[in-house]
């Protein structure tokens, strides 16, 4: 265990953004998974006409879709929308984590000292710069998964559906999606992140302090997924 955590150790420094991003990785697919599974857990029962719906769903052969979410299947795998998986995981390799690896990073070149003063100016730095990170969540979440099913169609079929959502549907989509939500996940972010980030800023070495955001962003993840897809309905139920 020890040669693993000083291999890992050394990808950090000679990888800084690559190790972050496998690690990233991770950490929202286990996020995602336990968003997922919460909501199946404590969904409301079905009715009979859902045990109906779900009863038929088991019966019917083997689908697949050009998503990759819709594939049916028994058990485990079965009720998990892997298409919303991969969402998660793609924002935050190509977007989340280098966004605050590099403000992790700014946050230490301004401030170096691990000072009451200092510390505190960099929590409070890292409260506003979350403000347009969970904004191009909200607009990652609202644009992504349809571009995702246009480009699928087209490479898989040649052609594109007729349901292509238009720029201004897909703009007051978003706006509904901050107003709705943008200030009560910016409180939650802030109950969660302020004694994590003042104890992370004032005790972990600046090149792990990404991987310290990773480790508890497990529960962050999970809960921006329920947050992301709170109006959706599974495909499974």
């Amino acid at each position: 265990m020890n040669k693993l955590l000083a291999l890992y150790n050394h990808w950090l420094f000679k990888y800084p953004m690559r190790s972050n991003m496998a690690t990233a990785c991770f950490v929202y697919f286990s996020g995602d998974l336990a968003a997922q599974y919460i909501e199946k857990r404590f969904r409301p029962k079905p009715t009979i006409n859902d045990q109906q719906q779900d009863f038929d769903l088991k019966r019917a052969p083997e689908e697949e879709s050009t998503s990759g979410a819709q594939t049916v299947h028994s058990g485990f795998v079965r009720w998990v929308d892997w298409g919303r998986t991969q969402d998660m995981l793609f924002y935050s390799v190509f977007v989340y984590t280098p966004y605050w690896v590099f403000a992790f990073k700014k946050f230490n070149d301004i401030w170096p000292k691990a000072t009451a003063v200092q510390v505190a100016k960099k929590v409070l730095a890292s409260t506003l710069v979350n403000i347009p990170s969970l904004s191009i969540f909200f607009l990652f979440g609202v644009v992504f998964p349809p571009v995702k099913k246009l480009m699928l169609e087209k490479t898989f079929s040649g052609s594109v559906g007729s349901d292509v959502p238009s720029v201004n549907d897909l703009w007051l989509k978003f706006k509904t999606k901050i107003n709705s939500d943008l200030f009560s996940t910016m409180t939650a972010g802030m109950i969660f992140w302020w004694p994590i980030n003042g104890l992370n800023f004032k005790f972990t070495p600046p090149h792990l302090r990404p991987v310290v955001t990773s480790l508890f962003s497990v529960s962050w993840g999970c809960y921006l997924s329920l947050v992301q897809y709170k109006s959706t309905t599974n495909p499974r139920d």
